[in-house]
């Protein structure tokens, strides 16, 4: 049988040291007695194990107070959370671990790395500083300064944060951030950035002050808020408030929307986006309530069809409007082009319900229903 030997010397700076000799086992399992020594805590604190340390030491402070040092591949369990570090220091009568290099803690369902921490085994709360990151299943969030209630599972960034979605390879960034995990409940303040890659070249951008991203009515909602800025391809859209249904593809814009899709700008106090997710390309644009259409001819913009209503509709097929309909008190300028006539003049007409059929990005037909008036205004 092997014995083991404790022996504790003291050198000219005040700190005492612990040297362990013996089989590796025998090493950890006093350093776990040690801990426990050295480590008073009450209530859960009391789940804390030191599964390893390559050594330990000691130091009074002025104040009288016990410094206790632990170095070296530190890896302590409480419960179901796992903790590494380089090195980790506290006070013997204080409830605060400080851990500096390398830190991870590990659950689980999640990774947290960072260079320092401050953990407060009591209540579960944790401080991160420095390269800090963060990963789950779903993703990976990185930042320079976070806190985490681990009870709660809610992660807040007072600093610049970045989280990419593992799934889509979606990219949010903002100045600040929080993250409730629990009820999967994600914040974004301040210079908000949202970026979608896609392999068609329909990439989506979002700009906004504020993102709030949840699950909601069985979908993932993307809420943009204040001077959103929207890009999808063609579509170049600005409102207050953008509410994006991801999985069904729905976008809701209000607050001033203005949207472009390709040259044809859209004005409505309200705007609904409908996008196919298996394609990639609109389906439909709802513009409801003071709902106006400005088409241009050309880039040239001295001539251009014009359509209004309280409601449009725009139909797309294969990336391109196929038509658009306007209805109830529905008004219209408008230019057919043909081979005889290339200079066709403007016609007007007003209509319960006015109707326009695209070819290639032109009108090719128009039908006008109830409540019919008109004009025709050739060229010169």
């Amino acid at each position: 049988m092997k014995f083991v030997t404790n022996i504790t010397t003291q050198n000219h700076t005040g700190i005492s040291k612990t040297h362990c000799y013996g089989e590796p086992r025998s090493i950890t399992l006093i350093l776990v007695i040690l801990l426990f020594v050295l480590f008073p805590f009450h209530g859960n604190s009391q789940n804390l194990r030191l599964i390893h340390a390559d050594f330990h030491r000691s130091t009074r402070l002025e104040n009288g107070k016990i410094l206790k040092i632990l170095e070296g591949h530190v890896h302590l369990i409480r419960d179901t959370l796992t903790i590494f570090a380089d090195r980790i220091e506290f006070l013997e009568d204080e409830q605060v671990i400080h851990l500096i290099g390398s830190v991870r803690m590990q659950t689980p369902n999640k990774d947290v790395f960072s260079q320092k921490a401050t953990y407060y085994p009591e209540t579960d709360y944790l401080e991160l500083f420095n390269n800090v990151k963060y990963i789950d299943s779903s993703r990976i969030l990185r930042t320079e300064n976070a806190t985490i209630d681990l009870k709660r599972n809610y992660l807040r960034s007072p600093v610049a944060v970045n989280v990419l979605q593992l799934k889509d390879n979606s990219f949010v960034s903002s100045d600040s951030g929080a993250a409730d995990t629990e009820n999967n409940r994600y914040y974004f303040t301040g210079n908000a950035y949202f970026y979608k890659p896609d392999s068609s070249e329909n990439d989506a951008k979002i700009w906004a002050d504020k993102f709030e991203i949840y699950q909601r009515e069985g979908d993932i909602l993307f809420k943009a808020i204040d001077s959103v800025k929207i890009i999808r391809g063609q579509l170049n859209a600005k409102c207050q408030r953008a509410d994006y249904y991801i999985d069904r593809g729905i976008i809701y814009l209000s607050g001033d929307p203005h949207a472009e899709w390709d040259l044809n700008e859209m004005i409505s106090d309200t705007m609904i986006i409908f996008i196919d997710e298996e394609t990639n390309q609109p389906q439909k644009f709802n513009l409801i309530d003071h709902a106006e259409v400005f088409s241009p001819l050309d880039s040239t913009r001295k001539r251009e069809n014009y359509l209004s209503g309280r409601n449009i509709i725009a139909h797309f097929r294969d990336g391109e409007i196929n038509w658009i309909e306007a209805i109830d008190n529905a008004t219209s300028n408008y230019y057919i082009e043909n081979e005889e006539e290339s200079n066709s003049g403007m016609n007007h007409a007003s209509a319960d319900t006015i109707r326009m059929y695209l070819k290639e990005q032109e009108i090719d037909s128009v039908a006008i229903i109830g409540g019919i008036e008109g004009t025709y205004n050739p060229e010169n």
